[in-house]
């Protein structure tokens, strides 16, 4: 089995008009249209393609539609030593919020290759230490450090330690015409 890199998970989105809440497995878009994924692991017990509920209302007891428990997360392991799992119960175009594992030697591209998208993209550093490359210019984020850019400027990820790196990672997508 092989899993994807970031750069090929958000060009398949492209692609195929389709948002990564769908790979997660939560968008509405028609499922049989689009082929099995390697990599993407829906949480154990979860329905094959939920039904798309009004985002931000409640579908049920103990926050069923709001909240996200840690055991349900649906997660997409990347090739690179990569783990996205996302921290939202419902579809929301607009945002990806998600928390990001890196393994150590774990970075966000196969072979360091820099990847850019749409939006605003925000991260924080939960635990860890990250190496970002923005642009021509390589940072050195710490636990508590965070940072805002534009995403449309080429960006890499890497985690150059040998401890697991978590990241808060949110997305804010451009509207759309």
């Amino acid at each position: 089995m092989t899993t994807p890199s970031a750069g090929v998970v958000y060009t398949l989105a492209n692609e195929l008009g389709i948002s990564l809440d769908f790979l997660f497995g939560t968008d509405d878009v028609e499922p049989a249209a689009l082929p099995r994924l390697p990599g993407i692991n829906r949480a154990p017990g979860a329905a094959p393609y939920p039904e798309v509920r009004p985002w931000g209302r409640a579908s049920g007891t103990d926050g069923a539609g709001i909240v996200q428990r840690a055991a349900d997360r649906n997660t997409i392991e990347l090739s690179t030593g990569v783990r996205w799992e996302r921290l939202t119960p419902t579809h929301d175009s607009r945002v990806d919020f998600i928390e990001v594992v890196y393994e150590p030697g774990g970075q966000s591209s196969e072979s360091g290759r820099a990847v850019r998208h749409d939006g605003r993209e925000y991260l924080y550093v939960l635990r860890g230490e990250l190496e970002v490359a923005v642009g021509f210019e390589t940072l050195r984020l710490v636990e508590g450090d965070s940072l805002a850019f534009d995403p449309a400027t080429p960006h890499h990820y890497r985690n150059r330690t040998s401890e697991t790196v978590r990241v808060l990672s949110v997305v804010v997508h451009d509207p759309e015409p």
